[in-house]
């Protein structure tokens, strides 16, 4: 049945998880801290019962996390054909969640229904430079935790005037990024020097103005 298939696919895809990165930490449902999580959105319309979270905290494991999503992808699909199911019996094959991603979490994409989270909350590692006047921050860092390590240094950078937004979407975002400083130092995207960007296919890629500008710029 629906229910079963579903149940069947998160197995699958947990276990592809596991097997790519035994370190990774994948939530289900049901776990206290997979409610909690799935209950901390800023937009309280948009809590949701998510198929896993998984909470990478580093780049590689990030990686590992796509690599393993794109297994369990195919697992799926060649089960599905194997079963000979398909257009002529949909009520049979396995769901594929889809993936999405959890920042800030002030997206309503952030969560979805049956959806498997990739979850940045356990990235949120800020470093300083202060000679050069440069941060380095992970995919979850948040404002708040921004602009409270900056201030020790006396620095401040150009992100966003709403605190529990993620650095990450203000860079993305557009308007989200403009800061207390922008009318002098542009938006938050205006004021990134480079970026490690994991593809799809789980490749880690640094850019900036002259490195892979393709993805730099996009």
């Amino acid at each position: 049945n629906g229910l079963g298939d579903v149940i069947q696919s998160q197995d699958i895809f947990a276990a592809a998880f596991k097997k790519r990165n035994e370190k990774l930490r994948v939530l289900f449902p049901g776990m206290d801290r997979f409610e909690m999580e799935r209950m901390d959105m800023w937009n309280h319309d948009s809590i949701c019962n998510p198929c896993l979270i998984v909470q990478p905290k580093s780049n590689r494991e990030v990686s590992d996390a796509l690599t393993g999503y794109t297994y369990g992808v195919l697992k799926c699909l060649s089960s599905n054909r194997k079963q000979k199911t398909g257009a002529a019996n949909n009520n049979n094959a396995l769901a594929i969640p889809r993936l999405t991603i959890a920042s800030g979490r002030n997206s309503i994409n952030a969560m979805r229904n049956g959806c498997i989270v990739l979850d940045m909350s356990r990235m949120r590692s800020i470093k300083v430079y202060k000679e050069t006047m440069t941060c380095k921050v992970q995919g979850g860092v948040r404002v708040i935790d921004l602009d409270a390590t900056l201030s020790e240094y006396g620095l401040v950078a150009m992100s966003s005037i709403y605190q529990n937004l993620g650095v990450i979407g203000c860079v993305l975002s557009g308007g989200c990024g403009f800061g207390y400083a922008s009318r002098k130092f542009g938006l938050a995207c205006d004021n990134v020097l480079e970026a490690e960007v994991v593809l799809a296919d789980g490749r880690l890629k640094k850019c900036s103005k002259t490195r892979h500008t393709d993805l730099y710029y996009a």
